[in-house]
């Protein structure tokens, strides 16, 4: 145990030998330093300061006994009342008893006499000193209210703070240190028992930081958000926290904890992974019927964030639109959003999106989300023609989301989003019927209005299908066969942008032709969806396997596969 000891205090005199060290982890210690911390948080926070300082005062001492022992001379001299034994050096005027450094204040009066210039109210921090080394419950009890305070626990910082600057471990700036020295990367933890560790910088905004960060005890990945200090009022974020965290939407990320560190708070959220719309974009050209989609998912969760919470989210743009890797739709910055002040709302804002009001620094309520809406149906739907008839209808529709008085402006995320339906329902009756015509396949007019409707049943409400109906309709279901080893894997995407969580029991038979050395034949696949799709899912596939054998089939029988005209026919 004394070897392992004597290994411990070698370690941390060679840690803290070195002033880089020393200021990374004062810095890092001085960063959990909160008035919303607990008493534990104190306790610990000033108990390492003392710890860290003590160190570096007995490495000091020890290395100037070291290179000066050998001119010392040996000295018996009165002490307090009582003989010591010590050492008398050359230029020192005291003799020094080297059995005080025993302790952290003996430490501290060697120091002064080799010439360090010892903080005066160091004394001050003598009572806490005594707490942090006895920690007992009922030491600590005692004195808690006076001297575990937040301002007092700082206070004690300031003089061990000023004292390591003397011994030249520390700089002037750093006893109290700036944000910028504060801010996390990675490799860092927050949290106070360090519960996460901050793995990979994400994003950075105006007003936040976001990183990839692991969960340490439950090994979860989450993403955490570091807010830029005096964007926010600390106490309006704390005042939301409950409700911030107990808040549930598919589409909006669960917050975990909002954690107050380093002069600012962390949120702690559901990480999705994904692409921002404004990138999805780019790099897909989603069709019309996916940006209809988009924007009614959009638009579902305004309505959430109005009407169910009555709330203003205040900062609609591509930027702050996810699309999850599964299809999903997110609106992220939602929790920083719903616990900021008015006046902070209308500071957080952008020239292309928002509202006037909003950039004039002025009041906002939920108009002020309206009309970014608006912009964001102008961005995402640039070319108009492609509408058609509808197209005079979207451009009333965005007309009325971006008034530039807002009581001009529609007052009812749930209007805009019923009118946003009706259009696409419209468009997209006709675009299907476009397409079809465009790729050369005759479709009689009464089987291309049937198409048409269950195309929009599909997507905008819940499924009731006609039993035995047949639909050949890829963009739709998205059916697709592939040869294993163990037999045929069926596939069937299905998407689903409505308000109800649908096709939960719904059966379906996929039909797919094969030709074989014997002949053509034709394969069915039973699919039963005993789930339903969620609200807001663009996709979610579900995948079958029906073995060789049962097939009665073998592969190596298989000339081709029609993979072009998959039927899928509710059974």
């Amino acid at each position: 145990m004394d070897d392992l000891k004597n290994l411990e205090i070698e370690y941390k005199n060679k840690l803290y030998s070195d002033c880089g060290n020393v200021k990374e982890k004062w810095i890092g210690n001085y960063g959990k330093l909160s008035e919303y911390a607990g008493r534990d948080s104190y306790i610990s926070c000033i108990k390492e300061a003392f710890n860290m300082t003590e160190v570096i005062m007995g490495h000091i001492i020890f290395e100037f006994r070291s290179e000066n022992e050998a001119s010392a001379e040996s000295v018996t001299f009165e002490k307090r009342g009582r003989m010591a034994e010590g050492f008398k050096f050359p230029g020192i005027d005291a003799p020094i008893d080297f059995s005080d450094a025993k302790t952290f204040f003996g430490k501290a009066e060697i120091l002064g006499l080799i010439g360090y210039e010892i903080p005066e109210n160091l004394n001050d921090v003598r009572n806490i000193r005594n707490i942090t080394t006895h920690n007992t419950a009922t030491v600590i009890g005692e004195v808690y209210n006076e001297s575990l305070s937040y301002e007092n626990v700082l206070c004690y910082m300031r003089i061990l703070g000023r004292l390591l600057v003397t011994l030249k471990m520390l700089d002037e700036e750093d006893i109290e240190p700036p944000f910028e020295k504060l801010r996390v990367k990675p490799g860092d933890y927050v949290g106070v028992s360090n519960e996460f560790r901050i793995d990979e910088f994400v994003a950075e905004g105006g007003m936040s930081r976001v990183f990839k960060a692991v969960h340490m005890r439950l090994g979860s990945t989450v993403a955490v958000k570091e807010l830029k200090p005096y964007t926010y009022r600390p106490e309006q974020i704390l005042a939301e926290k409950d409700f911030l965290i107990s808040m549930r939407h598919p589409q909006i990320p669960q917050i975990f904890d909002i954690i107050a560190q380093n002069k600012t708070h962390y949120i702690v959220m559901e990480y999705i992974d994904g692409d921002s719309l404004e990138d999805y974009v780019a790099e897909f050209n989603p069709d019309l019927e996916e940006r209809f989609a988009i924007m009614l998912n959009i638009a579902q969760v305004l309505s959430y964030i109005h009407d169910g919470c009555d709330m203003i989210y205040a900062e609609l743009k591509p930027d702050n639109v996810m699309i999850g890797n599964k299809g999903s739709v997110y609106l992220i910055d939602f929790s920083i959003s719903q616990a900021v002040a008015e006046e902070n709302i209308a500071n957080a804002f952008n020239l292309q999106f928002s509202a006037p009001e909003q950039k004039s620094g002025g009041n906002v309520d939920k108009r002020a989300d309206i009309y970014a809406f608006g912009s964001l149906l102008d961005w995402i739907i640039p070319d108009k023609e492609e509408l058609g008839y509808e197209r005079e209808d979207m451009e009333q529709l965005i007309k009325g989301c971006k008034a530039e008085n807002p009581d001009k402006r529609y007052d009812s995320m749930e209007f805009v989003r019923n009118r946003l339906l009706s259009i696409s329902q419209d468009t997209l009756n006709k675009t299907v019927a476009k397409k079809k015509r465009r790729r050369g396949i005759v479709v009689g007019a009464i089987l291309a209005v049937v198409i048409s409707a269950v195309l929009t049943a599909f997507i905008y409400v819940n499924v009731c299908y006609p039993k035995g109906q047949v639909y050949n309709m890829q963009g739709v279901f998205a059916p697709s066969i592939e040869e294993t080893a163990e037999g045929l894997e069926a596939t069937l995407s299905l998407y689903n942008r409505s308000d109800e969580d649908i096709l939960m029991g719904k059966v379906y038979m996929m039909t797919v032709n094969i030709i074989t050395k014997d002949g053509q034949s034709e394969v069915k696949i039973p699919c039963r969806l005993d789930e339903g799709l969620k609200s807001g899912h663009l996709m979610l596939k579900h995948k079958y396997l029906m073995d060789w054998e049962t097939l009665g089939l073998r592969p190596e029988d298989i000339i081709e596969i029609d993979r072009d005209n998959i039927q899928v026919q509710l059974f």
